[in-house]
C-alpha cells in the first residue's frame, strides 16, 4: 500500500441506493470522516498541589463525512428514501483501497443555483460508531 498522492478520483457507495456507478451522483469534493477523542477529563483532587490533572477519554467519536456532489434530479428520490436509514457506506480510493462503515445520510442540501455555474449539493454522512470504519486493500 502506497501513500495517497492524489485524491482524484475518490467515490462513495451507499449500500441501499443507486450511486455514481449508475451516473446519478458524482463526487466533486469529499472530506472523509475523522476521529475525535473528545475533551480531556479533569481528575484534579484536593491532594493536587501544583497543577490540575487530566486523563484522556476512553471513547472516541467518528466525525461526519461531508460530500459536495453533482447529481441528477432523480438522485433526490433516493435521498428521500434513505435519509436517516442505516446502511453500509464505502469510500473508494483511487489506489483501489476503501473504507467501509455503517452510517446514514443525515443531511442533503442544495447549494446556490447560479447562472452559468453547475449546481452542487451537499451531503452529510454520520457514522454509527458501532464499529470503526474498516480499511480494505
Amino acid at each position: 500500500m502506497a501513500i495517497l498522492t492524489n485524491g482524484f478520483s475518490t467515490t462513495v457507495t451507499f449500500g441501499s441506493m443507486s450511486t455514481s456507478a449508475s451516473g446519478d451522483f458524482e463526487v466533486i469534493d469529499l472530506k472523509p470522516f475523522g476521529i475525535d477523542g473528545g475533551a480531556k477529563i479533569e481528575v484534579t483532587t484536593m491532594s493536587s498541589t501544583t497543577r490540575e490533572r487530566f486523563v484522556p477519554r476512553s471513547l472516541y467519536e467518528i466525525t461526519p463525512m461531508e460530500i459536495t456532489c453533482a447529481c441528477e434530479t432523480t438522485f433526490l428520490t433516493g435521498v428521500l428514501a434513505n435519509i436517516n436509514v442505516s446502511q453500509s457506506i464505502t469510500l473508494n480510493f483511487p489506489d483501489g483501497t476503501n473504507w467501509t462503515g455503517t452510517g446514514w445520510i443525515s443531511k442533503f442540501e442544495p447549494g446556490t443555483f447560479t447562472k452559468n455555474e453547475r449546481p452542487t449539493f451537499s451531503v452529510t454522512v454520520e457514522f454509527s460508531g458501532a464499529a470503526a470504519p474498516a480499511w480494505t486493500a
